[in-house]
């Protein structure tokens, strides 16, 4: 053959067994679309049943002839999904009572039984390499019995994505096609009818549906094709191009372990996202588009010995971006031994993503790359840091968290390059912060229109912070309710509807300042009551802060959550202070 060759062929000619088994490398990602993208693929091939509609173009998949089989490398997630579509389909007529017809789709373009004088070796339309024969094994199970389970604590980690993905895709087609065939009145059809249809969906499908395949005489050669085409298309994700180019360019069985042990150490983990913080510390921010070429311009793709020092720093990487990930696997840390600090390390760490920010996470990532230089307490310094960043600037002041990514990514690049003090990182950060006066006014007027975990844990903090000597609540945030002291409805014959008119209670019950904690049930039974009977609540609290406010209020009007609320606005800014020693005039 020559060095590339393309043909475009229907998806029926590209599946059909008798042309061959189709390989997916050690090389290839997992198995991992996501409902949208199976949804997308089922409905550009749904439409080519009965309509008008002549033609779909799956587009290009990238193969090489090196070893006996053809081997995928660009197209394994849409080949995979079309293999479950089949599948799907299948099983239906065999439902249906068309065994035959079901085992005959199964046979000619999923798995065909081996017989006796082929030494009962079967022919199958997917194989997997030596190392994910566990996906192998599920794909083919799944499609032979659709209710086949498996513990997925048993699979190992670098099948577990694919076998899950594999599951989960196969039973929403399924339902998919049972709906489509319930909006296309299959039921009503008598036998020979269904049959018919049944047919008619699967030959439409696979008789359109055409796509080029772009086949070359090694795996280098399809790699840089898929380089190509990926390039003046759809980005593939870069970890997995890095996978490709990492293997391409060392010897495949040495670097295995290592690779294996970073997919165990992201198992249920975004890849790109590690990789990204990965080469942030690295570089210091970089595009997306951009990542690789960066990584490669300190890592040339062509030197063996700098691909294998770039891996076993990923090795090592994957294993930290992992505690920073999933906290709770500190405990596993064996360079971090002191239970206290593992526990405030989680602790934090639960705070910060409770507001949903990971702009920090290469900080953290280049810090605790150099365990010598950064103990845990100074990593915790510096989550605490953050955490009061966060709830000042995000919460309270309503800026975006992207604002501080390139400050952060340079700033964890040099962590990582210059291993300056905790102190000059801790400055850094404060840079970050809001002003004194522009935090109070926001927090002054600031809206709860219902309770979140955000709200009770900063209140919880706040509360502990300013009556730690005498009494701390322990509880988590899922066990506290967080009461509209003034309540969200209130009734035209309460004393509210006496105080507040219909504006100034829609104003007013949302003030910070008209808000605290309660625990247990207290909440479900007082909530929309008048101020006099929840006094009597309030003074049972454990909780100080609501003993404090019935002494210091007969009546809960507008000038009392006004003062409530300049009072609690202090309060909260003594707690950020006491994280990070920024508003030290308060």
């Amino acid at each position: 053959m020559s060095k590339i060759e393309a043909h475009e062929e229907t998806l029926k000619s590209y599946l059909q067994i008798e042309n061959g088994s189709l390989f997916i490398p050690y090389s290839q990602r997992p198995y991992e679309w996501t409902e949208k993208q199976v949804k997308r693929l089922f409905e550009d091939l749904i439409i080519l049943n009965n309509s008008n509609v002549e033609i779909h173009m799956l587009n290009f998949f990238t193969l090489s002839k090196e070893n006996d089989n053809l081997s995928i490398f660009d197209g394994q997630q849409r080949t995979i999904t079309t293999i479950l579509f089949i599948g799907a389909i299948a099983n239906i007529a065999k439902k249906e009572g068309f065994t035959k017809l079901g085992k005959e789709i199964v046979e000619t373009y999923i798995k065909k039984t081996g017989s006796e004088l082929e030494g009962n070796n079967d022919k199958l339309k997917i194989l997997f390499d030596s190392n994910h024969k566990e996906s192998e094994s599920f794909l083919y199970s799944i499609i032979e019995d659709p209710n086949y389970t498996i513990d997925i604590d048993s699979i190992d980690s670098g099948s577990k994505n694919t076998v899950q993905s594999i599951e989960k895709n196969y039973h929403l087609l399924e339902k998919l096609i049972d709906d489509y065939l319930k909006d296309s009145n299959f039921n009503t059809l008598e036998d020979n009818s269904k049959k018919k249809f049944i047919i008619s969906l699967f030959n439409d499908i696979l008789t359109k549906t055409q796509l080029i395949t772009i086949i070359t005489e090694n795996d280098s050669l399809a790699m840089a094709m898929f380089e190509t085409l990926n390039n003046t298309g759809k980005q593939l994700e870069n970890f997995f191009v890095l996978k490709n180019d990492i293997i391409s360019t060392t010897d495949v069985e040495p670097i295995k372990e290592l690779w294996e042990n970073i997919e165990v150490s992201l198992d249920s983990i975004n890849y790109n996202q590690f990789l990204t913080t990965f080469a942030t510390i690295l570089l210091g921010k970089v595009s997306k588009d951009n990542l690789l070429n960066k990584l490669y311009s300190i890592f040339p793709k062509k030197d063996v010995q700098k691909m294998k020092e770039l891996l076993k720093l990923m090795d090592e990487g994957s294993i930290n971006y992992r505690y920073i990930c999933i906290p709770d696997t500190m405990y596993n840390n064996k360079k971090y031994t002191n239970t206290y600090e593992i526990e405030k390390f989680i602790k934090y760490s639960r705070a910060i993503d409770l507001f949903h920010i990971r702009q920090h996470f290469p900080i953290l990532l280049a810090m605790f790359m150099h365990p010598s230089q950064y103990l845990l307490e100074d990593i915790i310094k510096v989550q605490k840091s953050i955490l009061a960043l966060t709830i000042s600037k995000f919460y309270f002041c309503s800026e975006k968290a992207n604002k501080i990514e390139k400050s952060f990514a340079n700033l964890a690049h040099k962590i990582y390059t210059d291993k300056i003090n905790t102190l000059e990182i801790l400055e850094n950060i404060k840079i970050e912060f809001p002003i004194l006066n522009l935090l109070k006014n926001n927090i002054e007027n600031f809206e709860v229109r219902r309770q979140n975990h955000k709200i009770k844990f900063l209140l919880r903090e706040t509360y502990n912070h300013k009556y730690n000597k005498e009494t701390v609540i322990k509880e988590d945030t899922k066990n506290i309710h967080y009461e509209h002291i003034l309540p969200q409805t209130i009734s035209s014959d309460s004393e509210w509807s006496k105080m507040f008119t219909v504006e100034e209670h829609e104003r007013y019950y949302k003030y910070i300042g008209n808000g605290t904690l309660l625990l247990n049930s207290i909440n479900a039974s007082i909530k929309n009551s008048d101020f006099s009977i929840k006094k009597s609540k309030y003074l049972e609290s454990s909780i100080i802060e609501n003993q404090k406010l019935c002494l210091e209020n007969d009546i809960w009007d507008k000038k009392a959550i006004e003062r409530r609320t300049k009072s609690l606005a202090v309060d909260i800014i003594k707690y950020l202070n006491s994280l990070c020693n920024v508003y030290t005039d308060i």
